[in-house]
C-alpha cells in the first residue's frame, strides 16, 4: 500500500513534484505496478546469486584515464581563462531553442514521425558556436547553429508527418539511414523524445553512427520515439505519437516507433533503433519490418542516451534481413569507449547469408529457383517451440501465424523441438523492476543545471531541480522513475530489486537449458495487433504485460530477430502486419539471420 507518507518520501528521493490533484492517480498506478511484480515472491530465491550483466566481459570494467596536456594544465591552475570561456559556452547550451518551424514549440500533439535532418550541416565543427556574422541579434550561438543546420519542413505527401531534408541526393547510391533520437549524431538535436532534452545538441556522434558514416552510409535524420525509450506504443513522446503507416488510428509500436515508420514509408532505407525490452522488435512487428536485437555487448553504447544500461542495445531496422545484417556487421565490435562491448567470434552475418544463398539458388543459371528438396537449407537446425506459451493472453491470429511460420521453417529442413519455459511468466515483473531501477539512476543527471530544460520559476536550487524534472519528464517517465526509486530505497531493496536480479539468473539458466535442446526459439513478438491510439496508455500494467515475448531476450542478453509473417495480401487497415521472432543463444546471430533469410526467400 502506497501511503501519502511513502509517496512523499519517494518523490523527495526522485526529486519530483506531485501535484495534489495527481496524488491519488499516481498512487494507484504505482500500486498496480507493484501488485504486478509481487508475483516474484512466489519463487524460492534463497541461495540464488543475483545476475548483473548477462555475460562475463572478460576485461576490466573500468578503463584507465590518461592525463593529457590540457588536463595537466587545469590541474596545475593554468588555463583558467579558457575554462571560464568553456563554462560560458556551456551556459548557452541549456537555453531553450525555438526552431521556428512548429516542431518543438507549439507542435500539435498528433504529430507523427518526425525526422530532424541535416541541411548543409558541417559536422567537422567541434563547437556549439557558429560564425558571429551568422548569429542574429538576441540569439544564443546554439540557437543560431540549430537554425542554420536543421531543416524541419514536413513532407506533405506523408500522412505520418515525416520530416526529411529537401536537398537529399537520392542518386548517391548509399543507404539512407534514419537514427532514433536517443542516439547521438554530432550537430543534430538528441531529444530522446523528451522535453527535458529538447535543446540538447551533442558535440560528438555515437560509435555506431561514426562506423556507418565511415562506411559511406548517409544519415538522413533523427526519428521520434517514446520518451527515453519508456513505452511500447510510440505515444509517450513529448512531440506527439507516431502513427502506424497502415492505419493512422493505430500505434506504430515502440519505443523505436519513428525509426520503424520511417523505413516502412520509404523515408529511409534502414534505421538504427535501440532495444531495451523489445523496442526494435515490436515496432517491426506492427510495421511489417525486420529488425535485430543483438547479443548484449555486440554494439557499443557510447553515444546512446541511457534508459537501462544492462539491457540497452543498438540494432538495425530494415525491410529485409540482408540489409539488417549488413548494418550490424558494420557497427559491431569492441569499443574502448564502452567497457561492456565484447569481441564477436561468430562469422560475419552477410557472409553467412551469402553462403546460404549459394546453397538455395541455382548458381549455374543465375535464377532464384529452389534446388532439390534434399538440399533444404535449414536441415540440422532445431527450432524450439514453447509448449506453455501464455495462449490466453495472445490473439488467435498471432498463434495461427506462429504455427504457419513453424511449418514453413520445418518445410525448409528445420526440426521442431518442444520446450517448456516455466519462468517465462515472471520475466515482465523482473524486467520492470530492474529497468526502472536503472532508469531512476540514469535519469538522475537531468536536473536543469548542465543541459536540458530548466524551470523558469523556483525558490531555491533544490526547488529548481524538482520543478525542472517535473516539467521536463512526461507522465510515463515520471512513473518509472518513482517505481525505480521505490525498489532501490531503504527497506525495499532486498524485497524487490535484489530478488529481481535473482529471478533474472533463474530465467537465464532456464534459457541456457533450453538451448541445449534447440538452436533457436520461435515465438511471437506481440500478443496482438497494433492497438488503437490511446488504448494502452490508460493502463500501464496492460502495456507492460504486452512485452511478455520480448523482455526475456534483454533480461538474458540474448540475440533475437523479428521478421514479418509472409502474407499474400498487401498491408492495410483490414490486413495489418504480424511479426514473429527467433531468439538464440548468445552470439548466435549468424544462425538467426540464416533462418530468417531462408524464410524470406523460400517460405510460401
Amino acid at each position: 500500500m502506497i501511503t501519502d507518507e511513502l509517496l512523499d518520501r519517494i518523490s523527495e528521493l526522485a526529486q519530483l513534484e506531485i501535484a495534489d490533484d495527481e496524488r491519488e492517480a499516481v498512487k494507484a498506478d504505482l500500486e498496480s505496478v507493484i501488485d504486478m511484480v509481487e508475483k516474484l515472491k512466489r519463487l524460492d530465491t534463497d541461495g540464488v546469486e543475483p545476475l548483473g550483466l548477462p555475460f562475463d566481459i572478460g576485461r576490466d570494467a573500468l578503463r584507465e584515464d590518461e592525463l593529457t596536456e590540457k588536463s595537466d594544465k587545469k590541474a596545475s591552475g593554468e588555463g583558467v581563462a579558457e575554462t571560464a570561456n568553456d563554462a560560458e559556452s556551456s551556459a548557452d547550451c541549456i537555453e531553450t531553442i525555438d526552431f521556428g518551424t512548429g516542431l518543438i514549440d507549439g507542435a500539435p500533439q498528433t504529430d507523427g514521425v518526425y525526422i530532424i535532418v541535416p541541411d548543409s550541416i558541417n559536422r567537422d565543427d567541434n563547437s556549439t558556436n557558429v560564425e558571429s556574422g551568422n548569429t542574429k541579434q538576441g540569439q544564443t550561438p546554439i540557437q543560431a547553429r540549430a537554425e542554420q543546420n536543421i531543416s524541419l519542413q514536413p513532407d506533405t505527401k506523408d500522412d505520418e508527418n515525416i520530416f526529411i531534408s529537401k536537398n537529399y541526393n537520392s542518386s548517391s547510391g548509399k543507404l539512407r539511414i534514419a537514427v532514433k533520437d536517443n542516439i547521438c549524431v554530432k550537430g543534430l538535436p538528441a531529444t530522446a523524445g523528451s522535453r527535458i532534452l529538447k535543446s540538447f545538441i551533442p558535440l560528438y556522434s555515437s560509435t555506431a553512427v561514426e562506423l556507418l558514416e565511415s562506411a559511406g552510409m548517409q544519415i538522413v535524420g533523427k526519428t521520434n520515439m517514446d520518451e527515453f525509450g519508456m513505452g511500447s506504443t510510440g505515444e509517450t513522446s513529448y512531440f506527439g505519437p507516431v502513427k502506424n503507416p497502415y492505419d493512422q488510428t493505430r500505434v506504430a509500436g515502440g519505443s523505436s516507433s519513428g525509426a520503424a515508420a520511417a523505413v516502412a514509408t520509404g523515408g529511409a532505407d534502414a534505421a538504427l533503433g535501440t532495444d531495451t525490452g523489445g523496442s526494435i522488435r515490436q515496432p517491426c512487428a506492427f510495421c511489417g519490418l525486420t529488425g535485430i536485437k543483438p547479443t548484449y555487448g555486440t554494439v557499443s553504447r557510447y553515444g546512446l542516451i541511457a534508459y537501462a544500461s544492462s539491457f540497452d542495445q543498438i540494432g538495425p531496422i530494415a525491410k529485409d534481413i540482408k540489409t539488417c545484417a549488413q548494418i550490424l556487421d558494420l557497427i559491431s565490435g569492441v569499443d574502448e569507449k564502452d567497457s561492456t562491448t565484447v569481441h564477436r567470434s561468430a562469422p560475419e552475418l552477410t557472409q553467412a547469408i551469402d553462403d546460404l544463398s549459394r546453397d538455395i539458388f541455382d548458381d549455374t543459371t543465375g535464377t532464384k529457383e529452389q534446388k532439390n528438396v534434399k538440399n533444404a537449407p535449414l536441415i540440422g537446425l532445431r527450432i524450439g517451440v514453447i509448449e506453455n506459451l501464455p495462449k490466453d493472453r495472445t490473439h488467435p491470429d498471432i498463434l495461427n501465424a506462429m504455427e504457419k511460420t513453424c511449418d514453413s521453417l520445418t518445410g525448409l529442413g528445420a526440426k521442431k523441438v518442444d520446450i517448456s519455459l516455466d519462468y517465462l511468466e515472471y520475466a515482465v515483473s523482473a524486467y520492470y523492476i530492474i529497468a526502472c531501477a536503472e532508469a531512476s539512476s540514469n535519469l538522475e543527471r537531468y536536473d536543469g543545471v548542465r543541459y536540458g530544460h530548466r524551470a523558469h520559476k523556483y525558490t531555491s536550487l533544490k526547488d529548481m531541480y524538482k520543478k525542472s524534472r517535473t516539467e521536463g519528464f512526461g507522465e510515463q517517465t515520471r512513473l518509472r522513475i518513482l517505481l525505480g526509486t521505490f525498489v532501490l530505497s531503504s527497506g525495499y531493496y532486498d524485497e524487490y530489486y535484489l530478488r529481481a536480479l535473482k529471478v533474472k539468473r533463474l530465467i537465464a539458466q532456464e534459457f541456457d537449458r533450453a538451448y541445449e535442446k534447440c538452436d533457436m526459439i520461435l515465438m511471437p513478438v506481440t500478443t496482438g495487433y497494433a492497438p488503437k491510439l490511446g488504448e494502452t496508455l490508460k493502463d500501464p500494467v496492460e502495456m507492460y504485460q504486452n512485452d511478455i515475448y520480448t523482455v526475456p531476450a534483454n533480461l538474458c542478453g540474448l540475440p533475437a530477430v523479428a521478421f514479418p509473417v509472409k502474407s499474400d495480401k498487401p498491408y492495410s487497415k483490414e490486413h495489418l502486419p504480424i511479426g514473429m521472432q527467433v531468439m538464440g543463444a548468445g552470439f548466435s546471430e549468424d544462425k538467426l539471420v540464416r533462418a530468417v533469410y531462408a524464410y524470406e526467400q523460400l517460405a510460401k
